[in-house]
Parts: structure tokens; C-alpha cells; sequence
């Protein structure tokens, strides 16, 4: 026999079940972690996503690209392959076509105004 003492303390039930607890609350949170991160990595984010401010002009684009055949690049003529959303186009894309389509529609009416008025976009930015 290999002398010495091989007594080893009993640990109390009430220490294994706070570290118990602590370690399935650690994994909780490592799980829910990386679901997160996963989620805003390879698919779109569980919380946030398209969210913004309210834009002057309520835009839609199924006329535009379903009922007219337009393609995304009509408009969009930058920063529409590969990236996570397209670029707005100035007022003066809009007017391209809308100097002589749309008079009864009050949406239309709004990107006229902006054009003789001189602004250049009607989108709020998103870091205000």
C-alpha cells in the first residue's frame, strides 16, 4: 500500500448544485450567443432587420418591377450586386420617368415637389 492519506473531502451538495446551475447558465447564454451571431452572420437578424425611420415617400417597388419588367439596376445603378441593400437613387432617377407618369398620385406628387425644389434625395437617414 502507498502510504498517506487518501481521505478527500466530501464537497456539499449545496456547492455542487451552484455550480451545477452556473455552468447550465453559462451554456444558456453561449448557446443563445451564438444562435444570435449565427443568425446576423449567415441569414437575417432575429431582431432589427429592415427596421428604419418612416420615409416621406411610401415607395413601392411591385408596379415598378413585377407590373413593369424593371430591372433592379434601372434605378439602383449602384451597389446593387453583392451588397446587403441597394443604393437610393437621387430624385432626378424618379423623374426620368415621372415628368410625364403618375399625375394622379400623391406619392408622385411628392417626388415632383422635391424636384422643383431642388433636393436631391427624400429618404431620412438611418443615423439620425
Amino acid at each position: 500500500m502507498i502510504p498517506g492519506d487518501f481521505r478527500v473531502p466530501k464537497i456539499s451538495p449545496k456547492i455542487l448544485l451552484i455550480s451545477g446551475l452556473g455552468t447550465l447558465i453559462t451554456l444558456v447564454i453561449l448557446i443563445i450567443a451564438v444562435l444570435f451571431i449565427g443568425s446576423a452572420w449567415w441569414t437575417q437578424p432575429l431582431f432589427g432587420f429592415d427596421e428604419g425611420p418612416d420615409q416621406p415617400i411610401a415607395f413601392k417597388h411591385s408596379p415598378h418591377v413585377k407590373d413593369l419588367g424593371m430591372k433592379c439596376t434601372y434605378c439602383h445603378r449602384f451597389g446593387t450586386e453583392g451588397a446587403a441593400a441597394a443604393a437610393i437613387p437621387p430624385v432626378e432617377f424618379c423623374m426620368s420617368c415621372h415628368r410625364v407618369v403618375g399625375d394622379d398620385n400623391k406619392e408622385i406628387k411628392k417626388i415632383r415637389d422635391a424636384y422643383s425644389g431642388g433636393k436631391p434625395t427624400l429618404t431620412k437617414c438611418y443615423l439620425q
